[in-house]
C-alpha cells in the first residue's frame, strides 16, 4: 500500500524530474502533490497545488519537459494548463468538448492527445500551446468505429498512440497522426479504464473485471492478470525514468523570456508565450473579479475575496478581519450583507435570495469573457448553457431566436447547422427527432445511412441507438423494439452478466454488491455469489448486509449502512489523522473544531475553545449557551440548531411571532414550527408535546374522500370493496351497503338516462345497480334512492370549540378570545388557542403549589407556592377577570386568596374570614364564578369524617346520615357566607361553575355517588349522572365546547365527560394509573395520578397518546390551568351588573339573577337583606416585582436582602456596608481596650455594644438563610425561568421543601392583622326587581334539600372515615373513598 486516506482519486501522474507524484482527489476537490518517497505520509502533509476548478476533472497529465500541468475538465468542458505549482492557469479549449475522458502528452512532439466519449466519440490531438493562431486547434485522429474511448497512452520510443474502448471492448494503437490504426486481439477488455505502455508490454486496468492486465504491446499475446483489486482501478502509471525521455525544452532555462507561461508549440521545436486567463501579462480583470498581485498574478472571482481562504499566493484577497469583517458563510458561498448565505448561481437571478437584496446588486457589471449575460437580471451563465433548450436565465434570453438562429452564429465541428441556422449536436441528425424545428436534420437520405459500429437500427424507423441501450428497461427506440428480448445484444462472457428476466447486460462488478441492479435480483442470487457479497478492501467498511462503504464514512455522523452499524460503537474507534473525535465518537476534520459551528451532535467541538482565537458571533447571529453561533432566522423554529436547545428555550421564543398560516405554535413546548411540519407523522414539537400531530387537526387530511374509486363508502365512513355492495350481506356494519340496491332485470344507471333514479351517485353491479351518497351524506332510510345530510356536529370530537354543520360537511370555529392556530383548509378551527400569555398549570401537591410552565423546549417545573409545612393545599381556583387565585388549607380548614402568579415574584396570601371550624365542617373544593366573583365551596361535616367507613352489605344494617355535605356561596373576599345546597349530599368532593348557564355542578362521593347540577342559588337540583360512578374526586368544565363536564373516578380508573344536561356520556381516559385530579384547556385534558405522582396530558376527546408533563408530585390533590381565557371563553356578561342586591347576587339561567342573604336570612322584594353589612377586604393587587421580590397586598414589593429598588430590580449593597461598619466598630473597641485599659465598666460597656451589634448581624444572616418560613396564610411564588442565570447548569426543582436560598424565596410575616378596610362605597340599595328562570326572592329560603329532582335515589351510604392525623412526611389523602375497597365483583371496570 503506497498511500491511503483519500476520498476518491480519479487520476494521477508522475514527474520523474523532481520525483513527485501528482493526484486529483475529487472527494476533497484538490490537486495534490507529494515526493515519491513521502507518499505514505498523512494526507495533511501533501501540498495543495490547485483547489479551484477541480470538480469535473477526468484526467490530467504532466509535461515533464515544459514543466506544466494539463487538465481535462468534463464539467467546464475545458482543457487548461498551469504551472506545476498551480500558478498562471490558462484555458486552452472551452465548450468544444462534451465528455472528455483520457489525456496523454508528448512533449517531444509538442502535442496533447485526449479522448471524447460522448455520442460523437473521437480521439483528438492539439498542440501544447493550444495553437492560438488556428480557428480550430483540434485535429481528430479517429472518429469512426469508436464507442467509449476511455484510455490513452503513448509509446515514446515507437511514437505510437494506444487507446482502449470500454464499449466496444477492444484496445488498439495508431500513429501520432491517426494513421496505421490497428487492433490488438486481447480478451480481458470488458471495460478498459486506463492504460500505460512500457518496454515491450501494454498494461491496462479493467473496471468490470477489477483487474490489472498485461500483454505484448504489438500482438496481445501472453495476456496476464497481474493484480485483482477490490475497488475500481481508476488510473494506472509506470514509475520509471524511461517513461519520461529527456527531450530538449524549447523554452530553455529562462522560460523562453516569457513573463508568465512558456508553452511548447506543435512539433516540439518552438514555443509560445502565454498569459493567464484575462491577463495580457498585465491584469485585465472585469468589475466582477479581483486581481491578485505578486508572483501569482491572476483574476479571481470577487466571490473568493474575503471568503476566509487565501486564493492569491500573496494573500491579497484576505486582507484580514478589519477589512473583510466577520466571515460567516462557508467557502464557495456568497455572504449577504445580513450574513445570510446563498449559492453563487443565485446571484443576479432576479430573486432576493439573501433577504436584503444584496445578491442582486452590481448586476449591470460585465460578465467574464466565457460567460453570457442574461438580459433581464444581469445574471452571468456559462456560454455552453445558451441555446441548449433550457431557460437558464429565467427570461429566455439565453434561448432567444436572435441568438440561437442568428446567421452569424458559428457551429463547432461537433455540431450540425440547421437550415434555420440553429446548431445541434451531430449525433442528433437522423435520429428521427426534429431537433432543428424545421426538419432539416431529418432529411430523406437518413433512411439510407448506415449505423456506425456499436450501434443498431430500431425496428420501425431509421433511428440508430447504441447497443448498450438495448434491453436497459427504457424505450430508446420510441417503439419499444429495443426492449425485445430477442434483440438483446450478446453479453461479454468475461466482464458482463445477463439478467434473468430482462436479458439486460450488466457489468460483473455490479454482482453480489447487495444492490438489485437487474430488477429481479438475479445479479444477487446467482450461484457465483456463493450466498455472500464481494469482499471489502482494506480502506472499506463492511455493513451487516454485506455492503461495502468507504472507511472515511464510518463514524462521520451520517448513517450509511441500512442498520446504522457504521455509526455504532464510535467511541471505541480511533479517528484518522487530521480528524478529532466528538463525545459520541463521531470524527470531524480538525479545522472544523472551534469554528463557531456545531459539528458534533452535542456541540462538544465548541465548548472548550478558550485557548483559540476565533471570531465573535455577528449581529445577525444568536450566540448559543455553548458558544455556537447560528443565524437568527433559525431561532425558535423547532430545531435544536445550537445543540443545547438554547435557541429554542430562549425567552425570545416565548414571545416570538408565530403567525399562521405559515407557522404553528406548539401547545406545550411553545416551539414555533413551519406549517409543513404539521401532520407529518413525526413529533416536531419535542418530548411530551404532540400538538403538531393532533388527531382532530390531522384527520382533516383524510376525513373525506379516503375511499378509492373501486371502493364503497359506508354511511359510517368505512370503506369496503365495491363488489361487496348489494350482496345481501351487511359488510358495512350499518347496512348502508344494502340500502339503495336495485335488482331490476338488467337495468343499469344509464338505461333511461336518469342515473337509475339515484339522487346522488349510481354504480352498476351484476344484475342491477345501487345508489350511494356523496361525502357528508348518508342514505335516507325512508327513500333508498335519496340521501340526507350527516350532522357532523352531533357528538363532534374534532372541533376544539364551536361546530357549524353545513350541507355535506361542517365547519369548525373558535370563540372570540381564541384564535385559529392553523388556518389551512379543513384544519381551520381544529386547534383553537387562547389569546394572551401562555398558560401555567398549577398542581396542589401536599403543602406546595407546583407550577408547570408551558414554555421552552420542555417542561420547566418549580415550586410556585408553599403552605406551612405539614399542611395540605387541597383545592385551587382562579378568577382570571380579577386576576385572583384561591386555595384551601385543608389541615386548618382555611381559605386564602392572592393575586395570580405572574413573573418572578412571590405573593402574600390573604386569609378570608370564613370560620368552618366553628361550623364543624371541612372545606373540600372551591370554584369561582368569574362573572360575579362569587366563590362556591363544598364542605363535609367533621362528624362524617370521624365515622369509620364500612361497606353496607345487608339491607338490615343501619344506613348512616347522607346529609353531611353542603355547598356554600360567598363574595370573593369571603363575606356573607350562605349555604345553598343541603340535604341528599353526603361527601361532595369537587365543584365547577358554569357561569354562562347560571349553574353549578358538583360531585358526591358518598354511598350513592353521583354528579349533580343546580342553579347558582341552589335550586333546581338535577342528578345528571348516577350510574357507574363510584368515587369522583375532581371535576373540570370545557366552557368553549358547550360547557362539557369532566370528572375523574380513580376507583374506576377513568375520566368521563358529559353534557350539562346529562347527555352524550363518554369515557375519555381509561388508565391503570387511576386519574385523580383533572382540568381541561384548549385541545387537552390534564390529569394527575396519585399512584404514579405524575402529571399527564392528552387529547380531550380521549384519542391518541398520553404524554408526561411532570413527575415526582407527592400527595397530589388538585390541578388547574391558569390563563386569562381558560374558563372565560365566551365573553359572557353578568346579569348581576344591573342588580341592586345588598349582599349576594348569583347568576341564574336565561340571563336571570337572584339576591341572597347570608346565614338564614331572606331578601326583601327590593333585594335587600336585614343583616348588617361588612366592610370588604382590601383586594390584593398585582405587582411587578423581579428577582424574587414579594408582592404585598397593596401592590408594593418587599425585596430580599440581595436586592433593592421599587421592583427589586437593583442589587443591594446595604448589607455589605453594614458589615463594614460593624467591622470598623469592632476594631475601634479592640483599640480602646488595648490603649486605654482604664475602666472595667467602660470595657464591659463596649463589649456589650459589640455583642449587640453582632447579634444584629446574626439576625440579618438568618434572614438571608436558606430556610423559608411560611405561616399558612403566606404563599410564595417564584419563577426559575426568570431567575438569576449565574449557575450555567439547569436545576430541576424538587417537590420537597426548598433548602437553599434562591431569588424569589423570602421569609414573610402575617399581613392579615395589618389590613385596612376598603374605602369603596357599597351600592345603594334600591327597590330593583330580580329575575330568575322560575322563581324570585320568595324561594330563596330553599336550601336544596326540599327541591331535589323527583325520583332521585336517597338511599344512604356509610359515612367517610376520619382523616388520619399527619405525621412527618405522611402524605395521606385528604378525602379517602368513603367506603372500603370494592370487591371486584361489585363494579364493572368500564
Amino acid at each position: 500500500m503506497a498511500a491511503q486516506g483519500f476520498d476518491n482519486v480519479v487520476s494521477l501522474d508522475v514527474d520523474m524530474t523532481e520525483k513527485k507524484v501528482y493526484l486529483v482527489d475529487q472527494g476533497k476537490l484538490r490537486l495534490l502533490r507529494v515526493d515519491l518517497d513521502e507518499m505514505q505520509s498523512p494526507i495533511t502533509s501533501y501540498e495543495t497545488v490547485i483547489r479551484h476548478n477541480i470538480f469535473g476533472i477526468e484526467g490530467f497529465a504532466i509535461d515533464w519537459v515544459g514543466r506544466k500541468i494539463y487538465t481535462l475538465n468534463r464539467q467546464e468542458k475545458s482543457i487548461r494548463v498551469c504551472e506545476l505549482d498551480g500558478r498562471y492557469c490558462r484555458t486552452l479549449i472551452r465548450d468544444r468538448i462534451a465528455q472528455p475522458k483520457a489525456i496523454a502528452i508528448h512533449p517531444g512532439k509538442g502535442y496533447l492527445f485526449f479522448t471524447e466519449w460522448s455520442l460523437q466519440p473521437y480521439i483528438g490531438r492539439m498542440a501544447l500551446d493550444g495553437s492560438p493562431e488556428l480557428a480550430d486547434p483540434i485535429v481528430k485522429l479517429a472518429e469512426n468505429d469508436l464507442g467509449w474511448p476511455n484510455a490513452l497512452t503513448i509509446d515514446y520510443y515507437s511514437n505510437r498512440l494506444f487507446w482502449g474502448d470500454a464499449h466496444l471492448n477492444e484496445i488498439g494503437f495508431m500513429d501520432l497522426d491517426g494513421g496505421g490504426r490497428r487492433h490488438i486481439p486481447a480478451r480481458r477488455t470488458s471495460h478498459v479504464s486506463s492504460m500505460v505502455v512500457f518496454d515491450d508490454y501494454l498494461y491496462w486496468s479493467d473496471w468490470n473485471l477489477r483487474e490489472v492486465v498485461r500483454c505484448d504491446k504489438w500482438t496481445g499475446k501472453n495476456e496476464t492478470v497481474l493484480k485483482k483489486t477490490i475497488q475500481l482501478p481508476n488510473d494506472l502509471r509506470v514509475i520509471h525514468p524511461l517513461r519520461q525521455p529527456n527531450y530538449p525544452n524549447p523554452c530553455g532555462t529562462n522560460n523562453g523570456g516569457c513573463s508568465h507561461l512558456c508553452l511548447i508549440g506543435a512539433g516540439g521545436n518552438g514555443y509560445t508565450c502565454s498569459c493567464p486567463d484575462q491577463f495580457t501579462c498585465e491584469p485585465n480583470c472585469t468589475d466582477r473579479q479581483f486581481a491578485c498581485g505578486g508572483e501569482d498574478a491572476k483574476c479571481i472571482p470577487k466571490l473568493w475575496y474575503c471568503d476566509g481562504e487565501p486564493d492569491c499566493r500573496d494573500g491579497s484577497d484576505e486582507p484580514g478581519r478589519d477589512v473583510c469583517g466577520i466571515r460567516i458563510c462557508p467557502v464557495g458561498e456568497f455572504q449577504c450583507a445580513n450574513h445570510n448565505c446563498t449559492r453563487p448561481f443565485q446571484l443576479c437571478d432576479g430573486n432576493d435570495d439573501c433577504g436584503d437584496g444584496s445578491d442582486e446588486v452590481d448586476c449591470d457589471k460585465p460578465c467574464d469573457p466565457w460567460m453570457f449575460k442574461c438580459t433581464a437580471t444581469g445574471k452571468c451563465i456559462p456560454r455552453r448553457f445558451t441555446c441548449d433548450g433550457d431557460d437558464d436565465c429565467g427570461d429566455r434570453s439565453d434561448e432567444a431566436d436572435s441568438l440561437c438562429m442568428s446567421p452569424d452564429r458559428n457551429c463547432t465541428a461537433e455540431e450540425f447547422r440547421c437550415s434555420n441556422h440553429k446548431c445541434i449536436a451531430k449525433a442528433w441528425r437522423c435520429d428521427n427527432d426534429d431537433d432543428c424545428g424545421d426538419g432539416s436534420d431529418e432529411t430523406p437520405d437518413c433512411a439510407q445511412m448506415e449505423c456506425r459500429r456499436g450501434w443498431t437500427r430500431c425496428a420501425s424507423s431509421y433511428r440508430c441507438i447504441p447497443n448498450w441501450a438495448f434491453c436497459n428497461g427504457q424505450d430508446d427506440c420510441r417503439d419499444n423494439s429495443d426492449e425485445n428480448k430477442e434483440r438483446c445484444p450478446t453479453c461479454d462472457d468475461i466482464g458482463e452478466f445477463r439478467c434473468a428476466t430482462s436479458g439486460k447486460c450488466i457489468p460483473r462488478r455490479w454482482m453480489c454488491d447487495s444492490e438489485n441492479d437487474c430488477g429481479d435480483n438475479s445479479d444477487e442470487t446467482d450461484a457465483s455469489c456463493g450466498g455472500t457479497t464481494r469482499p471489502c478492501s482494506e480502506s472499506e467498511f463492511r455493513c451487516s448486509d454485506g455492503k461495502c462503504i468507504p472507511g472515511t464514512k464510518v463514524c462521520d455522523g451520517t448513517v450509511q449502512c441500512s442498520d446504522g452499524l457504521d455509526e455504532l460503537q464510535c467511541s471505541s474507534r480511533k479517528c484518522s489523522v487530521g480528524h478529532r473525535q466528538c463525545d459520541d465518537g463521531t470524527c470531524i476534520v480538525e479545522h472544523k473544531w472551534c469554528d463557531r459551528r456545531k459539528d458534533c451532535a452535542n456541540a462538544a467541538d465548541e465548548t472548550n475553545c478558550s485557548h483559540v482565537d476565533r471570531r465573535p458571533c455577528s449581529p445577525f447571529e444568536f450566540e448559543c449557551s455553548n458558544s455556537v453561533c447560528i443565524s437568527r432566522k433559525f431561532m425558535c423554529d423547532g430545531d435544536n440548531d445550537c445543540g443545547d436547545n438554547s435557541d429554542e428555550t430562549s425567552s425570545e421564543c416565548r414571545s416570538a411571532q408565530c403567525d399562521p398560516p405559515l407557522r404553528f405554535r406548539c401547545a406545550h413546548s411553545r416551539l414555533c414550527l413551519n406549517i409543513l411540519q404539521l401532520c407529518n407523522g413525526f413529533n416536531d414539537c419535542g418530548p411530551n408535546d404532540y400538538s403538531d400531530e393532533h388527531l382532530s387537526m390531522c384527520s382533516s387530511f383524510s376525513e373525506y374522500g379516503d375511499c378509492t374509486l373501486d371502493q364503497f363508502k359506508c354511511a359510517n365512513g368505512k370503506c369496503i370493496n365495491g363488489s361487496l355492495a348489494c350482496d345481501r350481506n351487511d359488510d358495512c356494519g350499518d347496512a348502508s351497503d344494502e340500502i339503495g340496491c336495485a335488482k331490476k332485470s338488467g337495468k343499469t344507471c344509464e338505461s333511461h338516462n336518469d342515473n337509475g333514479g339515484c339522487k346522488h351517485l349510481c354504480t352498476d353491479v351484476r344484475d342491477g345497480y345501487y345508489c350511494h351518497c356523496r361525502d357528508g351524506f348518508r342514505p335516507d332510510p325512508s327513500n333508498p334512492f335519496d340521501c340526507i345530510d350527516i350532522d357532523e356536529c352531533v357528538g363532534n370530537n374534532t372541533c376544539t370549540q364551536m361546530c357549524l354543520n353545513t350541507k355535506g360537511s361542517y365547519l369548525c370555529r373558535c370563540h372570540e378570545d381564541y384564535e385559529n392556530n392553523v388556518v389551512v383548509g379543513a384544519m381551520t378551527g381544529k386547534d383553537c388557542r387562547a389569546k394572551g400569555d401562555p398558560a401555567n398549570i398549577i398542581v396542589a401537591a401536599d403543602d406546595q403549589l407546583i407550577q408547570v410552565a408551558l414554555h421552552g423546549a420542555g417542561v420547566n417545573r418549580h415550586a410556585a407556592a408553599q403552605a406551612e409545612p405539614g399542611n395540605d393545599i387541597v383545592a385551587i381556583a382562579f378568577d382570571a377577570r380579577r386576576e385572583l387565585q384561591y386555595w384551601i388549607d385543608g389541615s386548618n380548614h382555611l381559605i386564602y386568596r392572592a393575586s395570580e402568579p405572574r413573573g418572578n415574584q412571590s405573593h402574600i396570601g390573604q386569609r378570608l374570614d370564613l370560620d368552618f371550624t366553628s361550623l364543624a365542617e371541612t372545606p373540600t373544593d372551591i370554584a369561582v364564578d368569574y362573572l360575579t366573583g362569587n366563590i362556591f365551596i363544598t364542605t363535609v361535616s367533621n362528624d362524617e369524617l370521624k365515622i369509620p367507613a364500612r361497606r353496607v352489605r345487608r339491607m338490615s344494617e343501619p344506613i348512616q346520615n347522607t346529609d353531611t355535605g353542603a355547598v356554600y356561596v360567598a363574595l370573593s373576599d369571603g363575606r356573607y357566607l350562605k349555604k345553598i345546597v343541603d340535604g341528599n349530599l353526603q361527601v361532595p368532593t369537587a365543584i365547577v361553575t358554569l357561569p354562562s348557564l347560571g349553574r353549578i355542578c358538583y360531585a358526591d362521593a358518598g354511598l350513592h355517588a353521583k354528579i349533580e347540577c343546580a342553579d347558582m342559588d341552589g335550586t333546581h337540583r338535577e342528578i345528571i349522572v348516577k350510574d357507574l360512578v363510584f368515587s369522583p374526586t375532581s371535576m373540570a368544565v370545557d366552557e368553549g365546547k358547550g360547557n362539557r363536564i369532566y370528572w375523574a373516578d380513580p376507583k374506576y380508573r377513568k375520566v368521563d365527560s358529559v353534557n350539562p344536561d346529562g347527555s352524550d356520556r363518554t369515557t375519555v381516559v381509561h388508565s391503570t394509573n387511576s386519574p385523580w385530579a383533572i382540568d381541561v384547556f384548549e385541545n387537552y385534558l390534564y390529569w394527575v395520578s396519585r399512584e404514579t405522582n405524575t402529571l399527564y396530558v392528552q387529547d380531550k376527546f380521549g384519542r391518541g397518546r398520553v404524554s408526561v408533563l411532570a413527575s415526582n408530585l407527592e400527595d397530589v390533590h388538585a390541578v388547574r390551568v391558569s390563563q386569562r381565557y381558560a374558563r372565560d371563553s365566551t365573553r359572557a356578561k353578568s346579569s348581576c351588573s344591573d342588580a341592586r342586591c345588598s349582599h349576594i347576587c348569583v347568576e341564574l339561567p336565561n340571563s336571570g339573577f337572584a339576591c341572597l342573604c347570608p346565614d338564614n336570612g331572606f331578601p326583601a322584594t327590593d333585594g335587600s337583606c336585614s343583616m348588617a353589612r361588612v366592610d370588604a377586604l382590601v383586594m390584593p393587587r398585582q405587582c411587578s416585582c423581579v428577582n424574587g421580590g414579594t408582592c404585598k397586598l397593596d401592590g408594593s414589593c418587599e425585596c430580599s436582602s440581595d436586592f433593592e429598588g421599587e421592583n427589586c430590580q437593583k442589587p443591594n449593597t446595604v448589607s455589605r456596608k453594614l458589615i463594614g461598619r460593624i467591622s470598623e466598630n469592632l476594631l475601634l473597641a479592640l483599640f480602646l481596650l488595648l490603649a486605654l485599659f482604664i475602666c472595667v465598666g467602660l470595657i464591659g460597656f463596649f463589649a456589650l455594644n459589640v455583642y449587640r451589634r453582632r447579634k444584629l448581624l446574626s439576625k440579618k444572616n438568618e434572614a438571608a438563610d436558606s430556610t423559608v418560613s411560611f405561616h399558612g396564610n403566606v404563599i410564595s411564588f417564584s419563577n426559575p425561568a426568570l431567575d438569576s442565570k449565574q449557575d450555567p447548569h439547569p436545576i430541576e426543582y424538587s417537590m420537597q421543601e426548598i433548602s437553599s436560598i434562591e431569588p424569589g424565596s423570602t421569609t414573610f410575616s402575617n399581613p392579615v392583622y395589618d389590613l385596612e378596610t376598603d374605602n369603596t362605597e357599597e351600592l345603594s340599595i334600591e327597590s330593583t326587581p330580580s329575575t330568575s328562570r322560575l322563581a324570585s326572592y320568595h324561594s330563596q329560603n330553599r336550601t336544596g334539600g326540599d327541591v331535589i329532582v323527583l325520583g332521585a335515589d336517597i338511599t344512604s351510604k356509610p359515612v367517610v372515615p376520619p382523616r388520619p392525623n399527619k405525621v412527618e412526611k405522611d402524605k395521606t389523602i385528604l378525602l379517602e373513598n368513603p367506603v372500603f375497597e370494592a370487591e371486584p365483583s361489585e363494579f364493572t371496570n368500564v
